[in-house]
């Protein structure tokens, strides 16, 4: 990872809230945890889009063809 612009650490039920200016985008919950992963819940606006990286990326792509 680059760039890294925070890393927290949480535990299960524990919660991040994603806000600009005071105004709350999204609050992310740790809903569940293993050895090897870690479950997320996201709490947001309908207007708000999430998605996993790899879906992100190839939809990015898919509308970078479209347009060039």
């Amino acid at each position: 990872m680059t760039n890294k612009n925070l890393i927290l650490t949480r535990k299960k039920s524990e919660r991040v809230v994603v806000h600009v200016q005071g105004k709350k985008i999204c609050t992310i919950t740790v809903t569940d945890l293993s050895s090897k992963q870690c479950k997320l819940g996201f709490e947001a606006d309908k207007s708000v889009r999430i998605d996993r990286e790899e879906v992100y990326l190839e939809r990015e792509i898919w509308l970078w063809k479209l347009y060039f």
